[in-house]
């Protein structure tokens, strides 16, 4: 079974039910998604959020690394 992690840059990410963080910011081990299509869906809420706040939403590149 496969299992998906978000990506900053590259970088190992987390959704923290509002945007996509780095998740070296929480200090705690990363949740690991289960579809790729949770990976989009949040992804979208971190652009619609960022965008709302007055954030650039190309600031990072957003993934993800898929694991089996």
């Amino acid at each position: 079974m496969s299992k998906y992690m978000h990506t900053i840059n590259g970088k190992p990410a987390t959704f923290d039910g509002y945007q996509i963080c780095y998740a070296t910011f929480y200090g705690k081990a990363n949740i690991l998604c289960c579809s790729l299509a949770q990976i989009r869906k949040e992804q979208k809420l971190t652009y619609k959020h960022r965008s709302a706040d007055g954030f650039d939403t190309v600031a990072g590149h957003y993934g993800y690394f898929r694991y089996e």
